[in-house]
Parts: structure tokens; sequence; C-alpha cells
């Protein structure tokens, strides 16, 4: 049993500062929620006055992106997402998951939809994971977590189920 549930707001429906945000020490935060990620339902923060996005699950920086749980119509949806964090046009940018030596900045948006469109790319000219997993990595073989691409890729392709006797 959650005992603080009935202290926590379940929003439902594309929300966003409308009735979203709160003031910390007197900066404005705006809370973005229902857009897709590596996954539906992710949010992002928006603090205007400095130009800063705190993306959840939307943006990565310097790791492979997760996209085992993703479809093509999936993919579309994220790069919309990153198209809406782009269009903010921020300055500091805070990805969900990134390599902790690389700098917080607008680079991971475009990165993250380079990423997720070369992934997509990959599904649709292969027959199998590894051909994705080998064509991903020709161009972000140097990304963290390389298991990340072996688990998405893997996904892409799932095993056929076992016949029946």
């Amino acid at each position: 049993m959650d005992v603080f549930a009935s202290y926590i707001p379940y929003v439902t429906g594309r929300q966003t500062h409308a009735g979203r945000a709160l003031t910390l020490e007197g900066q404005t935060l705006e809370v973005h929620s229902h857009l897709m990620g590596d996954s539906a339902d992710n949010s992002y923060v928006w603090i205007p006055s400095t130009k800063t996005v705190i993306t959840g699950d939307v943006a990565f920086n310097g790791v492979h992106p997760w996209t085992a749980d993703s479809t093509p119509e999936t993919r579309k949806a994220w790069l919309k997402s990153l198209d809406e964090l782009s269009a903010l046009k921020p300055v500091t940018v805070v990805a969900g998951h990134k390599d902790p030596k690389l700098p917080d900045d607008a680079k991971s948006l475009a990165a993250t939809r380079d990423y997720v469109e070369t992934f997509d790319a990959a599904v649709a000219s292969s027959k199998t994971g590894a051909e994705v997993k080998d064509k991903v990595n020709k161009k972000y073989g140097s990304l963290q977590l390389p298991i990340i691409l072996d688990i998405g890729a893997s996904a892409a392709y799932p095993a056929p189920a076992a016949a029946k006797k």
C-alpha cells in the first residue's frame, strides 16, 4: 500500500504549465507531461528564466537511448517530442541518461534525434537484430552502455514462438 498516494496528484491528458508550474527560489518550473520518449508517458521540466530543460527519458547524452520498448510509430512520436524540446531553444539540456563527462547542452537533442532516426532506418533495412546492431554501431559505437543497443536491436526482431506439438 502506498501511504503517500493520496498526496500525489495523478495528471491525465497532455499537461503543460497551466496548473502545472511551481516556483522554487523565485524561479518558475513548468512541468510538461504525457509525451513520448523511450517509452510512453514521459515528462520534462522547463525553466524559462535559465532556458533549461530537464528532459527525463526524452533525450540521452553519450549513452545509447533505450529503444527496446519502441516501435516505428512510437519512434516517430519520440521525434515530435524532441521537436517540442528543441522549439524551446534551450541553452542547458539535462538529459535523462548521460555520460557524466559530457556537457549539458542542446547538442543532446539533435544527437538523440539522429540516433532514433538511425536506429529506425537500421530496423527498416535489416533482417536481424545483429544487422541493426552493426549498422547503429558504425555511427554510434563509442556511446556508453552498449548493452542497451543489444537489447533494443534484439527486441526489434523477437524470436519466433516455438511450434506447438
